[in-house]
């Protein structure tokens, strides 16, 4: 392959990236979408997926819709989003939203993934036998417990400086890692669990 066509190549490939429908969720997450319509009497947006099977978005966990042109529809108002707290405009939700983003690329729960196998796998152990109907608590406990933590402050700067003034945005990324600390908390207790269940199993058999 020439020059010439490793350029072409490279702006066909440009082109189609930036001709993507982009659909920003309130909750961080993001769409790429060929084509769509939005429906403002039911407040929703249709597309088609792969299948070409017609889907549904409601506008009210959208922030914004940005089509191939690069044209921003914001559905997002303002609103509290905790009692007491002020209310965020367009662009500190906008900054909120990325925050979110980034924390769901990059934030890695490794540690609560790790308790939650212990947890699930103690589970199993102290609720063996006729009372491992109730063993699921611990491993859910633990996830409750991940949920009440967040990257520190100071962290959340460390990876992108540039935002260290922008309070909404290192909100963003601090929620979202929570939620993802949850997650991988409650995953890693069922598969601890599971882990604790089979072990019990293997013993029982081999006793």
């Amino acid at each position: 392959m020439n020059r010439f066509h490793v350029i072409l190549l490279l702006l066909f490939f440009s082109f189609f990236v930036k001709s993507q429908n982009t659909v920003w969720f309130l909750n961080g997450d993001k769409m790429n979408l060929k084509s769509f319509t939005v429906d403002t009497t039911k407040l929703l947006i249709t597309y088609k997926n792969k299948r070409n099977k017609l889907k549904y978005i409601d506008i009210d966990n959208v922030f914004s819709l940005t089509d191939s042109t690069g044209k921003e529809q914001v559905f997002y108002l303002p609103v509290r989003m905790e009692e007491d707290s002020d209310t965020f405009n367009v662009e500190q939700m906008r900054s909120f939203v990325q925050g979110e983003f980034d924390a769901d690329n990059e934030h890695k729960a490794r540690l609560a993934f790790a308790s939650g196998i212990v947890a699930g796998a103690g589970g199993a152990f102290v609720f063996s036998g006729g009372l491992l109907f109730w063993s699921p608590i611990v491993p859910l406990s633990n996830g409750v417990v991940a949920g009440l933590t967040k990257p520190r402050k100071s962290k959340v700067i460390k990876l992108h400086p540039e935002r260290a003034d922008d309070e909404h945005y290192i909100k963003g990324y601090r929620e979202s890692a929570r939620g993802k600390r949850t997650g991988a908390a409650i995953k890693g207790g069922l598969i601890g669990l599971g882990l604790g269940i089979l072990a019990g199993i293997i013993y029982v058999n081999v006793k």
